[in-house]
This record gives C-alpha cells, structure tokens and sequence, in this order.
C-alpha cells in the first residue's frame, strides 16, 4: 500500500513548498505528486489523471486541503465516492473531519439488527426508526463532506464577485481595465520567441512552414540487404505523430507489415521513470549473472542482417543555398546533383539579395555518399556563395 500527496497551484509562481512540507510532516514516507493547474474541474488535470489511473485499493491519497483536489462540489462529491468505492483512503489535512476513515466510522457505528418484542407491529415500528436513524447517519456523513466542497467552490465563487466588482468600481472611477486600444502588448518571451521566427520561418528569413518542425530521430529500417540505422535530427510534419513528442517524453514509432504504424510514448527523465530504468538494469545483471549470459535477446543467426554503411542508407534531404542570380546557375546546380546520381524532388528559388538568389532543395531518397559527393562539388564552386543548411527529411 503506497500513500501518495497530491499538491497543486495555480501559476508557476506561486510556491508549492508550503502544502509539499504539511504533507511531509504528516507523512514522511509519501511520495509527492506536484501540478500546476489553473480551474476548478478535476478533468484536464495531467498528473491527477495519472495518479488516479495507478492508484490500487487500500492506498492513500493526501490533501493539504479539500481545495487542492477540487473547488467545485459537485465534481469533488462525485470523485470522493468514486475513490472511496475503490478503497483509496483519502486523507485531507485542514479538514479531517471529511476523510474516508471518519466516514467510514460513522457508517460503520450505524444500529445493527433491531431487538424482537414479540410484538409484530413493534418490531416494525422499531425497525423503521432504526433504519431511519443510520440514513440520517449517513445522510449527515456525506453533507459534511458536500459542504467542505461547497465551501472551497464558495471560495472561488467569493474571488470572482469581488474581482467582478473591483473592476466595476475602478471603471465607474474613470481608470483604464485592459490594453488601451492602439498600443502594442509586449511580454517577456514574444522578443526570443520571434527573433526564432524569423530565423526559421519561411514568411521571413527562414525556410520552415508551419507544418514543419525539428526533432532529433534515431532511425531503424531493415532493407533486403541489411538494416538502415542512424540518428540525426530531420524535418517532421507537424500531422506527424513524433511532432507532438516534447520535454521530457520520449516515443517509439513503429511500422509493421501488419499493424502498419504503431507508436509507443511516455516519460523518459524524472524520478519514477528514472528509477524504473535502474531496477530494470539491475534484474538484468542479476538474471546474467545467474544464467552466465550477456543479455536476454535470443539468437537471430537464421537470418544474418548486417548494418550497412553510413554511406549506404538512403534519406531525403533539405538544402538552402545561397547562389549567383544569373542564368545557368539553377541549370549547373542540378546537373551536380543529377551527375551524382541525386534526385531532385522539389527546387524553390526564394528571394533575390543583390546578386545572390536563395534557393531550396528537397530531394528524393538517396544514398548519403553520392549526397555528400554533390554537396563537396557544390560547395567548391565559385557561383555558390553558401550552403546554409541541410538537414534530412523524415
């Protein structure tokens, strides 16, 4: 059984530490779940769903207070007796008088069986007031806990009345709410974030639309004559799967003769993942070490698959490239890579600066040394002012 503390706020720069050493105190041993949550509603919460999926019978959930897991009533009732049908103890350390083993108690000090007089219309007299005392029993239980949730959602509903009517007041007295219309709102992160669009963009100074983004890929792919494998960043589509893989997740992506594309996606940085991978690598050395082997992939000697050679796996590739603009030079260009048995897939002239010209080039699959090949050519000649970048294509 494993007791977990749940701690939310609703900006990052409020400081979570607070509930974090109340749960601490309480509960030395529990493993802290942090969030940064702005709402009232309990979906939508990424890592409450998480720990809502893993937590089993007879495990603990701790709450600095009934708030932190939800401030709307209804929603708050309705996870509570989900959670307590489920056998998840729910502990909430300003309000200790709605955890489940309290409610539990009071369920369970309910009047048993009602005495026999001997009498059948007593008997059932008595049996009616006893029935009636352990509903209001329960009754009284579960409105203590409706009403510690109506007083958090009371609280929120209390903040925005209040904020509602400052914004009244302050406008009945002639000051300014909002941005004044016709000036430019600047945030901290709009300079950084469009020096990068103009760098990268294509409706500016770079070459990427918006349906293209940069991920760093490890590639496997078994040919006839043997595998394929490389990593390296490449161009994804942003209709791509692997497109929405970001910080600390990690994805496999997996095409199959016949479940065709699979893709497999989670953590791979924190500490319950982290510490996952190190017992894992443990029960390997073990299992070695008992068996006297070097790991547990079986032998694939039925079917020899070498890798092949750097030089040898095929890619499509994106280039940019700065050229004289005069006639010839797209016709010289495109004979270096037909020369050199490169494909052109796609050939884009961008825009003129003076007497140079952008261009783009995406190719079809190619092997990397005949690539390499005209990229060497190319850049030795005098009308290519520069090769900016390339960069394969997934």
């Amino acid at each position: 059984m494993f007791v977990y503390g749940y701690c939310r706020i609703s900006t990052p720069q409020q400081n979570i530490e607070r509930q974090v050493r109340n749960i601490a105190a309480a509960y030395p041993a529990a493993h802290i779940v942090r969030e940064v949550y702005t709402g009232t509603a309990c979906q939508g919460r990424r890592e409450l769903d998480k720990l809502l999926r893993i937590v089993q019978e007879g495990d603990t959930i701790v709450f600095d207070s009934v708030s932190r897991m939800s401030r709307s009533a209804d929603e708050g009732c309705a996870l509570y007796e989900t959670l307590y049908k489920r056998g998840v103890n729910l502990c909430f350390l300003k309000e200790p008088h709605i955890n489940t083993d309290t409610y539990k108690q009071a369920l369970q000090r309910q009047i048993g069986t009602a005495p026999e007089t001997g009498s059948a219309a007593t008997d059932r007299f008595v049996a009616g007031v006893m029935d009636a005392l352990n509903r209001y029993t329960a009754d009284l239980a579960a409105e203590q806990i409706r009403l510690a949730f109506a007083q958090a959602q009371k609280e929120v509903d209390d903040l925005h009345q209040r904020t509602r009517e400052g914004i009244l007041t302050a406008r009945l007295n002639g000051k300014q709410i909002g941005q004044m219309p016709g000036r430019k709102l600047t945030i901290k992160k709009s300079a950084p974030c469009k020096e990068q669009i103009k760098k990268y963009s294509r409706d500016f100074d770079g070459t990427l639309t918006d349906a293209d983004c940069i991920k760093l890929i490890g590639m496997a792919h078994s040919e006839g004559e043997g595998i394929e494998a490389y990593v390296a960043p490449m161009l994804i589509p942003l209709g791509h799967p692997l497109s929405t893989v970001n910080d600390s997740y990690n994805a496999v992506f997996l095409t199959g003769d016949a479940v065709q594309d699979t893709m497999f996606y989670g953590r791979g940085a924190g500490e319950l993942p982290t510490a996952s991978a190190v017992v894992g690598d443990i029960f390997d050395v073990v299992r070695n070490i008992l068996w006297n082997c070097c790991g547990r992939i079986g032998c694939t000697c039925y079917r020899e698959c070498p890798i092949k050679r750097v030089g040898e796996i095929k890619s499509k590739y994106f280039v940019r490239m700065q050229i004289e603009n005069r006639y010839g030079t797209l016709a010289s260009v495109a004979s270096v890579f037909g020369n050199n048995k490169v494909s052109i897939a796609q050939m884009l002239q961008k825009r003129v600066n003076g007497k140079y010209a952008e261009i783009v080039v995406i190719t079809d699959e190619v092997k990397e040394r005949h690539f390499e090949d005209a990229m060497q050519i190319l850049g030795g000649m005098s009308m290519i002012q520069e090769i900016s970048s390339t960069i394969r294509v997934y």
